[in-house]
């Protein structure tokens, strides 16, 4: 089944939106009561979970009864086999623990999770990140933390494991305010170094860079 371009490879071809590889490839045909895809197999005279098969026909390798395939994006209608990671039902329930789904909440695109984790390293608080995203607070933490979406760190300007981490120990209450970033801005075009500032204002250096180059807090 794997790999070959028999009836049903050409059917689940021809049932999803392939976007950009960071984006999710949404499955445009029959779901389940949870969202996830479904493909009839011909070779197996059953349906059959369509990330289940992308994984399967991407990477040419067979899948275990045992195993599960986990969404690194937590898009249930997603086959980019680049959002798709082999785990066992014990990684399933903790992933679903560990991001709450057990409630409905909004599916971000790749896009706007960069946006949502270079706002949270800038020092966004969380009330602001959750109205902004249209995410429940308690639900940050799957982002912020760095459990979902890990294909995008360090990618296209996403902030890195390391920077989210660094932003997760940094003191209470320190943000940027657009006076603070002007001020910074001065600072730096006056010869101050960018590291020591970041220490001075607990902020990370890629913060800091972002604040010099208007990425961030533009006038």
């Amino acid at each position: 089944m794997v790999g070959k371009r028999a009836p049903t490879a050409e059917r689940f071809l021809d049932k999803f939106t392939q976007a950009s590889p960071d984006e999710c490839w949404v499955w445009r045909a029959n779901k389940n009561g949870c969202g996830y895809g479904l493909l009839w197999s011909r070779e197996e005279g059953r349906k059959v979970l369509a990330h289940r098969y992308s994984y399967e026909y991407f990477t040419g390798r067979g899948l275990k009864a045992s195993e599960v395939v986990l969404h690194a994006c937590d898009n249930p209608s997603c086959v980019n086999p680049s959002h798709l990671r082999v785990g066992t039902h014990r990684d399933n329930m903790l992933d679903k623990a560990i991001k709450e789904r057990h409630g409905p909440q909004s599916i971000l695109t790749a896009r706007q999770v960069i946006s949502l984790l270079r706002d949270y390293i800038s020092g966004m608080p969380r009330k602001e990140l959750a109205r902004k995203y249209g995410l429940r607070e308690s639900s940050l933490s799957s982002y912020t933390d760095g459990d979902a979406w890990r294909h995008l760190h360090g990618k296209h300007g996403c902030p890195t494991l390391e920077d989210l981490q660094a932003a997760k120990r940094r003191k209470p209450g320190a943000k940027v305010t657009a006076e603070v970033a002007a001020e910074i801005r001065s600072r730096l075009a006056k010869g101050e170094l960018g590291k020591d500032l970041a220490v001075e204002y607990g902020l990370h250096k890629a913060t800091i860079s972002d604040i010099k180059l208007r990425k961030i807090w533009a006038d």
